[in-house]
């Protein structure tokens, strides 16, 4: 028994001897521990700064590079400007010259079909010269009045008038039977045709 004893109390001794050996090891961890959380707070703190100071440089940067841009695209609007200014100029000389070209060109358009009516005309008076002269200067078969005198909107009167039988006296029949083929557009470029003969 009395080994039993001794046992119990060896042992006891041990556990008491091994907790105090671990508590103090377990305060020297907390301690280790302390010291490298505060070193690595230290750590984290310092990178945390150079991050901020970075940040502020890129920032930094970024806003001289924005400001350098902005000046860049003020330059470069300026010079749109003026490249459209001028485009625009060269449009409007380009515009005025085919306007003028146009002009031309619809006035040939008018003095050619003025020319082709006039032709229309002559050609139709080369059935009326037989009577009445080249150039409206005969009475035709000594009869009627030299229409060269006449003006347009008389000679029109009188053409309209032989065609619908309202107009002339003894020559009524004859002067019929000559403008009766004729349309009102023919009678009037005829009549304009015969009051500039004698002018």
């Amino acid at each position: 028994m009395k080994n039993i004893l001794l046992s119990s109390m060896v042992a006891a001794l041990l556990f008491t001897g091994c907790t105090e050996e671990k508590k103090e090891e377990m305060k020297s961890e907390k301690v280790l521990t302390t010291t490298e959380n505060n070193k690595n707070i230290e750590i984290i703190k310092e990178k945390s700064n150079e991050i901020l100071n970075s940040s502020k440089e890129i920032a930094k940067a970024v806003k001289e590079e924005t400001l350098k841009a902005v000046d860049n695209s003020k330059e470069m609007t300026k010079d749109a400007v003026a490249k459209a200014k001028e485009v625009g100029v060269d449009v409007a000389k380009q515009a005025n010259s085919v306007a003028k070209d146009i002009t031309k060109s619809i006035d040939e358009v008018i003095e050619n079909k003025s020319d082709s009516t006039n032709d229309n005309a002559k050609a139709l008076y080369t059935k009326c010269a037989g009577c009445h002269g080249q150039n409206g200067e005969l009475h035709a078969l000594g009869k009627s009045q030299m229409i060269n005198e006449w003006d347009e909107s008389k000679i029109e009167n009188a053409l309209l008038g032989y065609k619908n039988g309202t107009y002339g006296g003894n020559m009524k029949g004859v002067m019929k039977a000559q403008v009766m083929h004729l349309s009102e557009a023919d009678i009037k470029s005829l009549s304009k045709y015969i009051s500039k003969m004698g002018k």
